[in-house]
């Protein structure tokens, strides 16, 4: 069987484990790179080669255990994937060892000492790797397998003699009789490795065939035979001696092989010893293995797949008249017909090779003729044009060589020389073939050379323009997007340049303040005017302060840090300064501002070098306190690190002063619309509309907002609740089934009301224009009622019935036009206020309008009849369950099964069938804004709407109290399921259900809107959680224990205490719900005396209630989801405490004295925070009671409001729970005195002489500071438990300093829980804030493009050319944001170097072309050098630069030599390897500036770049014949390609194409098998073997960038190409030279290319230059291919499995099957040898094992009938029966596998032996999938072989006899589960 063939059969299962195996071994590697006690730490660059020593082994620790993690995911049973993840847990725990080894060694340099973690680790790795083949998926034993034990299993000395070969097989041989007699489960293993060893003795000395098969393969054969009869009759003498007959047979044929290929004068045999170093050795030009010849395709599938690819190929070729595409087309065929003739002649195919070479010549010529083609079209450019044609020269040039040296290559294959030039000519004609298609700009980028050509198109467009020929102006537009513009806005990753929807926060509320301001404009309302302006101001304020107090801040901490050196401070707040810095950076940079965020990029991009430079300084000060020409350099430092933040300042005032304008523009407004003056109010609205507030504020909607949850919808809920209803059932529980039926009728109301919710709400919101209509309302709540129809269609939308969904979809088609026609009518109406007609005609309408809404509610009324009905079978069941009639019961739950809650419930195109896909408004801004109208209506005596409003309050009152008490209800049925499952003796404890239900209560309540319920809520949380701790620890023990009466005690008193907490809570809360229904009667009273006209008497009712109308109070929560920050100090502290602790173990008593204070200081770093934040909030307090008394009519109240808003944020962030539950609590009462302290501020503000105001403000403002001071005093212990822990630290280090270690340990024991007197964990539940994301310079540039169009779309060619100059502006921010021109300045340089290449290649003069090269060097020079770009771009082109010139002098040298030698081949080789590293520094450069590149190493060329860089330091080395440079030339590629192929998979991973994906993973599968090889070579391993190898890696890297970054239509091209050459090559080659491997591997590779055609057909055809329509055929025949390869391969679910081995039963009974043999097979399996007869024993008795099991599986008899018939037709010769027994077979099996993997998944799993059973079935499971399979195709090659093949035979037997065996195995283990696992169920 050929190696493509067996690759197919293994590709399934080898390359994840290979790729685990090399990992593992290059890990080891590195470990005993490492000195286990390394020396001279003291020494620090010591101590950073350790380091660097240590980096690659926890780098590849962490690798392994990815991959580990990885098979784990994988793993078909439980038991395998613990074992995977425990020992991805062991490697992690490993390698964290060893850093703490490394940081131990550096503490105690004396004593480093890192044997013991290196042994740890090493212990790691070989578990894992042992513990991978353990558990890795059966592989096929019919085929060979790679050598046991890795790479690296035995130390490789280079490539062995076939000498050492023949010692290796016969040692095997000699040890299979011993295997057979001992262990004989290991017997085909080694026969495995027998049969590889064999095979490389017979690459090595290229027998004739029938000799070789007479002389060698009949004896290993024989031994073979022998070995399995005598490990099935161990006791058997005969079968003993007939085994050692046959070894001894087998080695004397191996000794005779090696005595035809001595040399003459050698002594051979066992006695003779290998040849000296002086005997003749192989020819150099011997290559390291020969292929197998190749087997016969099956000719059924050859056709097939040929009539597909003749489907594609020439339907696509005719269709592409792009002409890009079309010469993209051209290229693919040729370059992979170079390949092809490369691998053909590799693998000394000369046929195949010569047929390739006809291919790629004709290939060559049509991309040529291609390129004159696009060269005539009258439309292009002369320059674009001379290059064309240049290439088209270029090529055709080419042919000749290329064909000539193939030819000389074919002849004389075994050449190296002949190759090598070969391999030289396709580089050249690939060269070529580039040179003639550039790659394209990348996207986002726009030079401004490219700017510069574009604006010649604009000019164009402008004089076309104002020529009035709008059509030559549009043509000239198009050329300029196409060249620049389109690129440049076109949507890039990373680094704020995306163009997207803009989303920004803080802005939204200043748009929504200058709407009203229009609004209120347009209206001619001056007052509203006048109060809207200072609105307006504050929020600006807001907004424009945080950018300059960041930059004070930032001053503030460098002054900070000035005063710390003058006091002679040893430890300076530098960690400070470094916060402040990143503060300004995260502020400014989340500024809705742009100009504040270029303006402080710049300056942050100023102030990171020169804080370092402060930072630096200071630290030499702090180590010299008395040094002050040190504490004078820090001044200077800090002088020069503040600068930058002033400079900041500075620019961003005019932005202020513009607002300054902008204000005095909006006063004038405001006296215009009082004069009454129109046209100067519009004017003045138009001139302020595009800066309103003088700057530009890009939107970042809700960037406080939490991301909604996504919980599961009420039919998830319902679904859930019902099941356990059909459990207690089962289990004869009546309590638990009545106590679900009200909760189940709880959920379907959530469910059910939700759409007649939206219906109401919807004919609320047209009651509500209505009455603004008639109240005379001029802005009646229009938006309001389209937002509540959107609500509607939302809702109902979103509903999880589908009954609802198609019910509401015909409503909402009625209401659109009536929803239109009523807004038309309201905004007439509103326009003229006193025109009652108008107002009638709203009236009338609103009927119409709600009537189908009525009708909508009755149509969906059955719907919940229907569960009213059901409810009461539930009932009925329940009361059959309770008098212990269970089949009564369970036929009533039958009954409804179907629809139980009277609907059905099925997913919509949201996904969970329930959630709106937007957050609806919090219930308590509900209550809010209904109270507001409730009060409106009783201002204007509307009792009718009083009424109304009512309920609806009621109902969102409830919608707000339920939150917190349903949290507690699930939270109290979770409890009550732990105590269940423990009492029944579930092994599932549903212990993550009760921890979610406990974390679910915890964050709803306490961010419940009411502080009664969030004080509540966490005095419950603080008894819950150890009471549910307890109780999970009780339930547990119960469940392991079921009959121990104790332990369900235990579970009962458990669930007593933790329930208590949760009643208690609810208890709690009860008397606001009384509350609310009496504040409800009052406000039945006011609407009543509003009824009776009793205006005093409705005030007065709501007046009563005005202060807590609902009975509680609500406050806000803002910050209140904040997770807890990672806070470096507290991580600071917890490493100085285990430092200490590590030093009380060494005895280190100094050690720990030092590290005393430094804890004190750490921790009063940590200890300050919420002081500083109370503090804080105190000031602001005080702020503005002094305002106050200074009469100032505009007190801080917005600065007091951020203190507070801080102060809950900031602590809500603390890391410590006691400092954020102490923090709420104080939120909380502050809250209401906060709110009065404001409210009188601004009453006092108002009336500055009132002196009673002022000090009612002082009495407020003290009431609001109580609650603070009782915070401070509230965490004061929290210090004093430090305190005294400290002094307890102390003792432990005097106990240490007397020696006893003892003592001090029992101490730091003590204090070890909670060292620092305060916990440090984080909350649980609470939501992360969204990033902001930013938008960046090519939005701008977008919305001026568009503009300039649009002006040329209306002939305005004034206003285009005023454009021009803010075009050019905004291309320069685009430029300096994406560093397109830098980047460019690089590509000009590649392409330079590539035009040497081009001059070398045809022979020009090389001068020009390197005179290119250094134009651009300079260019790149001047980058450097220029202060306009950013200083890490300059950093970047400096060093590109600096490591260029050197490369650049050698690469001078080598041009000129090859040049000047045209005919030394050596010469032009050294200047082709130099290439690589001269584009080095280059590629280097642009990954580090490119922004869009910096997350994406694949297609930044980077990792690329690296093997190739090092693949070129090999063959230098090789040709330099360096054993030291090859080692390190070979470490390095095996590497360096090792890391690339790690992202390569990652990559993979990622692509979204499932197509692209599996040929992207495919392509470094290809990898890892190269870099396998190249693993087991060495310095002395024959270079021409280590070439043979390496060639291939560039070009499957160049295969995998290209298309990770490739298109649809690209992929379709090359699909296409691919298709167009292997149809030429069918049609040509005869049947024997096609191999099934590369037919099905091409057919593969071509299907995933085409996946992109089929998904996006349309869009393809586009991009090629077709219709979708004359692109449909070449889509149907892709899902063709599609098609045919799944049925090739077999990948089927279990019930398709289970339906077509039924047909194919049935089918093969309606066909002429052959006869069924009857009485027992022809020979015993025992004594059978050829693969008729054994097959026909196994089927044999597989089907005897089936009776005797009472038929435990019609499957396996159906395999057992299939695999008789096989063996009757291969008897028979009838080749078709053959494969159709084959398939058949095969189909049986697979349904097997899937009958037994269902039979495990039935198995509880509870007892060790229920665990083995189950994962013996599953691994049963897999092997049978893979040998159907393996089946399948090798029967289609023994079919297709015109001659006895015993290859095909061999394998096949062998895959037969196992297969036997397993299904053997899986009939055993199925029968043991069914009679006794299962029944005991």
């Amino acid at each position: 069987m050929s190696g493509k063939t067996i690759r197919l059969l293994q590709i399934v299962y080898g390359a994840p484990l290979k790729r685990l195996k090399i990992n593992a071994d290059r890990l080891v590697d590195d470990i005993n790179k490492l000195e286990p006690q390394p020396k001279n730490l003291k020494d620090q660059k010591a101590q950073q080669k350790l380091l660097d020593d240590v980096k690659p082994v926890t780098d590849k620790a962490l690798r392994l255990e990815k991959h580990l993690n990885d098979r784990a995911k994988l793993a078909e049973s439980p038991q395998t994937k613990q074992q995977l993840q425990d020992a991805a847990g062991d490697v992690r725990k490993a390698a964290q060892d060893l850093v703490d080894g490394v940081n131990k060694s550096f503490a105690d340099p004396d004593h480093a000492d890192l044997r013991k973690p290196l042994d740890a680790i090493r212990d790691a790795v070989e578990k894992s790797r042992e513990l991978a083949d353990k558990t890795a998926p059966p592989a096929p034993k019919g085929l060979p397998d790679p050598v046991k034990g890795g790479a690296h299993s035995a130390p490789s000395s280079g490539p062995k003699s076939l000498h050492d070969e023949i010692v290796q097989a016969k040692d095997t041989a000699r040890a299979i009789p011993e295997v057979a007699a001992k262990t004989p489960q290991n017997l085909p293993e080694v026969q495995d490795r027998l049969k590889d060893e064999v095979e490389q003795i017979r690459k090595k000395t290229h027998p004739e065939p029938e000799q070789w098969k007479n002389d060698v393969e009949r004896p290993l054969a024989n031994q073979i035979k022998a070995a399995r009869d005598a490990a099935r009759a161990p006791n058997n003498p005969a079968a003993k001696k007939a085994l050692d007959d046959a070894t001894s047979d087998l080695v004397k044929a191996l000794d005779d092989v090696e005595a035809k290929r001595a040399p003459p004068g050698t002594g051979v045999g066992p006695s003779h010893p290998p040849a000296s170093a002086g005997a003749p050795k192989a020819p150099p030009g011997k290559p390291k293995s020969e292929p197998q010849k190749a087997r016969l395709a099956d000719p059924q599938t050859k056709k097939k797949v040929n009539e597909k690819f003749k489907e594609i190929a020439p339907e696509i070729e005719k269709l592409i008249s792009d002409p890009e595409k079309k010469e993209k087309f051209e290229q693919a065929k040729l370059k992979d017909n170079l390949q092809s003739v490369r691998a053909d002649v590799k693998h000394h195919q000369p046929k195949k090779a010569a047929q390739h070479t006809k291919q790629a010549a004709a290939a060559a010529k049509d991309l040529a003729k291609a390129l004159k083609d696009d060269a005539a079209r009258p439309d292009i450019t002369p320059e674009e044009r001379g290059r064309l044609e240049d290439a088209a020269k270029d090529i055709e040039a080419v042919i000749p060589e290329f064909v000539a040296a193939a030819r000389d290559a074919i002849k004389d294959d075994k050449n190296p020389e002949a190759v090598a030039d070969l391999n030289d000519k396709i580089k050249k004609l690939n060269r070529a073939a580039e040179r003639a298609i550039p790659k394209p700009p990348p996207a986002g980028k726009l030079p401004k050379e490219d700017w510069k050509k574009a604006k010649d198109d604009i000019q164009k467009a402008v004089d076309a323009v104002k020529r009035g020929d709008k059509a030559a102006a549009q043509k000239a537009l198009d050329k300029a997007a196409e060249k620049a513009i389109e690129r440049a806005i076109k949507p890039n990753p990373g680094k704020g340049l995306l163009d997207r929807d803009p989303a920004a926060g803080p802005s939204d509320e200043l748009q929504k303040l200058w709407d009203k301001f229009k609004n209120a404009g347009n209206r001619g309302d001056p007052e509203e005017l006048d109060k809207i302006i200072p609105e307006i101001e504050d929020a600006y304020r807001r907004l424009a302060d945080v950018p300059n107090k960041a930059a004070d801040n930032f001053n503030d901490a460098v002054d900070d840090l000035v005063d710390a050196i003058n006091r002679g401070d040893p430890h300076p707040p530098i960690q400070a300064l470094k916060d402040e810095f990143d503060k300004f950076v995260n502020d400014t940079q989340k500024d809705p501002s742009p100009e504040v965020r270029a303006a402080a990029a710049r300056a942050a991009d100023e102030m990171a070098p020169r804080m370092d430079d402060l930072i630096k300084k200071a630290q030499e000060a702090a180590k010299a306190p008395g040094d002050k020409k040190k504490a004078a350099e820090v001044e200077k430092a800090a002088q020069a690190a503040k600068q930058p933040a002033n400079n900041f300042k500075n620019q961003i005032k005019p932005l202020n002063d513009n607002f300054e304008k902008a204000k005095e523009d909006m006063k004038k407004i405001a006296d215009a619309a009082r004069r009454g003056d129109k046209p100067a109010v519009k004017e003045g609205i138009n001139k302020l509309d595009d800066k309103p507030v003088g700057r530009h504020f890009t939107p970042n909607r809700g960037p406080g907002v939490l991301p909604p949850e996504q919980p599961t919808g009420p039919s998830d809920e319902l679904q859930k609740l019902f099941d356990k209803f059909k459990k207690a059932a089962d289990r004869g529980d009546p309590n638990t089934m009545d106590k679900l039926i009200p909760e189940m009728e709880k959920e379907y109301k959530k469910a059910a009301d939700r759409p007649k919710d939206a219906a109401d709400a919807l004919k609320n919101a047209v009651d509500d224009l209505v009455d603004a209509i008639k109240d005379g309302d001029c802005d009646p709540p229009i938006d309001e009622l389209k937002d509540a129809f959107d609500r509607f269609v939302e809702d109902t939308q979103t509903d999880p019935s589908p009954e609802v969904r198609e019910e509401a979809q015909k409503v909402a088609d009625v209401l659109k036009p009536r929803l239109d026609d009523l807004i038309k009518k309201a905004q007439e109406a509103a326009k003229n206020p006193g025109d009652k007609n108008k107002a009638a005609e709203v009236v009338r309408a609103a009927p119409e309008f709600k009537k189908p809404l009525d009708q909508f509610k009755d149509v969906i009324k059955p719907l919940d009849d229907a569960f009213n009905k059901n409810k009461e079978e539930m009932k009925k069941a329940a009361d059959a369950v309770r008098k212990g009639d269970k089949p009564a019961a369970q036929k009533v739950i039958d009954n409804i099964a179907d629809k139980p809650f009277g609907r059905n419930f099925v997913p919509n195109k949201n996904g969970r069938g329930a959630l709106p896909p937007s957050k609806p408004d919090e219930p308590c801004d509900e209550l809010q804004k209904l109270w507001d109208k409730f009060k409106n209506a009783g201002n204007r005596a509307d009792p009718e709407k009083m009424n109304k409003l009512i309920p609806e309050m009621e109902k969102q009152y409830n919608k707000m109290a339920d939150k917190p008490k349903s949290a507690a209800d699930k939270l109290k049925n979770a409890i009550d399921d732990i105590a269940d499952a423990a009492k029944h003796g579930d092994s599932d404890i549903p212990v993550r259900a009760l921890k979610d239900a406990l974390d679910k209560f915890v964050k709803d309540a306490t961010t419940d809107p009411s502080p009664e319920v969030r004080d509540a809520a966490r005095r419950a949380a603080d008894e819950l959680r150890p009471a549910v701790a307890d109780l999970v620890k009780a339930a547990e023990d119960a469940a392991r224990n079921p009959k121990d009466p104790k332990k369900a005690a235990a579970v009962d008193a458990a669930v007593q205490k933790a329930s208590k907490p949760v009643e208690q809570f609810k208890q709690a809360i009860k008397p606001l719900d009384d509350a609310f229904a009496k504040n409800k009667e009052e406000m039945k009273k006011a609407a009543a005396a509003a009824a009776k006209k009793d205006a005093p008497g409705t005030k007065q009712a709501i007046e009563k209630i005005a202060d807590k109308p609902f009975g509680r109070t609500i406050a806000p929560v803002r910050g209140r989801d904040a997770l807890p920050s990672d806070d470096p100090d507290v991580d600071e502290l917890k490493d100085l405490f285990d430092q200490f602790a590590k030093d009380a173990d060494k005895g280190n008593g100094k050690a720990m004295d030092d590290a005393i204070p430094k804890m004190d200081r750490a921790y009063q770093k940590v200890a300050d925070k919420p002081k500083q934040a109370a503090e804080k909030l105190k000031a602001a307090v005080d702020d503005v009671v002094k305002a106050v008394k200074a009469g100032d009519p505009k007190p801080p109240v917005n600065r007091l409001k951020d203190a507070y808003d801080d102060f809950v944020r900031d602590n809500q962030k603390d890391p410590s729970p006691e400092i954020r539950d102490a923090a709420a609590r104080a939120a909380d009462e502050a809250f209401p005195h906060i709110a009065d302290l404001i409210k009188k501020a601004e009453e006092a503000a108002k009336n500055p002489q009132d002196k009673k105001k002022a000090q009612e403000v002082e009495a407020a403002a003290q009431q609001a500071k109580r609650p603070i001071d009782a915070f401070k005093d509230k965490i004061k212990p929290l210090d004093n438990a430090w305190n005294k822990n400290k002094d307890d630290l102390k003792k432990a280090a005097e106990e240490v300093k007397k020696g006893n270690k003892p003592a001090a340990k029992k101490i730091i024991d003590q204090v070890a829980d909670k060292p620092f007197g305060r916990n440090f964990t984080p909350n649980k539940g609470r939501g992360v804030l969204p990033p902001d994301p930013s938008v960046g310079p090519s939005d701008e540039l977008k919305d001026l493009w568009n503009k300039f169009k649009k002006a040329a779309n209306k002939g305005d060619a004034a206003a285009m050319e005023k454009m021009v100059p803010d075009l050019d502006k905004a291309v320069d921010k685009v430029d300096k944001a994406t560093n397109a021109t830098p980047i460019a300045v690089a590509d000009k340089l590649e392409k330079a170097i590539d035009a040497v290449m081009a001059a070398q290649d045809k022979k020009d003069n090389i001068a020009p072309p390197l005179k290119l090269v250094k134009d651009a060097l300079d260019e790149l020079d001047q980058v450097a050098k220029s202060p306009d770009y950013d200083p890490d771009v300059r950093k970047a082109a400096q060093r590109a630069h600096d490591d260029f010139v050197p490369e650049f002098a050698d690469f001078i040298k080598k041009a000129k030599d090859a040049s000047s030698n045209p005919n030394d081949k050596q010469k032009a080789r050294a200047l082709e390897n130099a290439v690589p590293k001269m584009k080095k520094p280059v590629k280097a450069f642009k990954a580090a500036v490119d922004p869009t590149q910096a997350d994406d190493v694949l297609v930044n060329d980077k990792y690329g770049g690296d093997v190739k860089d090092a693949l070129a330091d090999l063959k230098d080395a090789l040709r330099d014949n360096k054993p030291e440079q090859i080692k390190k030339a070979l470490d390095n590629v095996k590497s360096k390609l090792a890391d690339y192929n790690d992202n390569a998979h990652d990559a993979a991973k990622h692509v979204d194409d499932p197509g692209k994906k599996n040929y992207l993973d495919r392509k470094a599968d290809d990898l890892d098998d190269l870099l396998k090889e190249i693993d087991d070579f060495n310095p002395t391993s024959s270079p021409i073997q280590i070439q043979d190898v390496i060639d291939s890696v560039p070009d499957i890297i160049d295969d995998i960038v290209c298309h990770l970054g490739s298109d649809a239509a690209d992929d379709l091209v090359e699909g296409a190409a691919r298709a167009a050459n292997l149809t030429a090559f069918l049609d040509s080659v005869d049947d024997d030279d096609l191999d099934l491997g590369d037919l099905l591997g091409c057919a593969t590779d071509l299907a995933d290319l085409m996946r992109g055609m089929i998904t996006d057909t349309t869009k393809v055809a586009e991009s090629i230059g077709t219709s979708g329509e004359k692109l449909t055929d070449a889509t149907k025949a892709a899902l063709g291919l599609n098609s045919l390869l799944r049925d090739l391969e077999g990948d089927l679910s279990f019930e398709e499995a289970q339906t077509l081995s039924q047909q194919v039963s049935e089918l093969r009974a309606e066909a002429k099957a052959p006869p069924p043999s009857s009485g027992g097979p022809p020979v015993p399996l025992s004594q059978a040898t050829t693969f008729e007869d054994i097959t026909a024993a196994v089927a044999f008795n597989i089907k005897q094992q089936c009776e005797q099991s009472e038929n435990v599986s019609k499957t396996g008899s159906n395999v057992a009938i299939e695999l008789s018939n096989l063996s009757i037709s291969a008897r028979s010769g009838d080749k078709q029966q053959m494969l159709l027994s084959a398939k058949a077979a095969s189909a049986h099996i697979a349904a097997f596998s899937k009958e037994i993997s269902a039979l495990a998944a039935k198995i509880p799993g509870k007892t060790q032996q229920e665990r083995q059973v189950q994962d013996h079935l599953i691994r049963c499971s897999q092997g049978l999938a893979n040998y159907g399979t393996q089946l399948k195709i090798l029967t289609s090659v023994k079919a297709a072989s015109i001659e006895e093949s015993k290859d095909t035979d061999e394998s096949l037997s062998t895959i037969a006899t196992d297969l036997g065996d397993l299904i053997s195995q899986a009939l055993t283990s199925m029968s043991i589960t069914n009679t006794i696992i299962l029944k005991a169920k």
